[in-house]
């Protein structure tokens, strides 16, 4: 499954959350089966500490995601849905 993961976190952790995440890419580069595959690269969002990703992934590997950052990132997945023309195609339908 797809997930857009957004991620945030206090600016008085971001050298605990530099050196969690020098961790977690060697243990990525070593593990990389118990990990989400990224589709798009972490972004930063204006206003604040944290970005989006989109990554493809199991629920054991977001499991895995998350207890690799806590307790300095706060981490929410949200499911992606392929829907594409499929939408426009079931929506009249479900007026009737």
């Amino acid at each position: 499954m797809k997930y857009a993961v957004y991620t945030s976190y206090d600016p008085k952790d971001r050298d605990k959350v530099v050196e969690r995440g020098t961790k977690n890419q060697e243990y990525i580069a070593n593990n990389p089966d118990k990990m989400p595959k990224v589709i798009f690269p972490g972004h930063n969002m204006a206003g604040g500490a944290g970005g989006l990703s989109i990554v493809e992934a199991t629920p054991e590997q977001m499991m895995e995601f998350r207890y690799r950052w806590m307790p300095y990132m706060q981490i929410k997945a949200v499911p992606l849905f392929e829907q594409g023309g499929k939408l426009a195609e079931k929506y009249p339908k479900t007026m009737k």
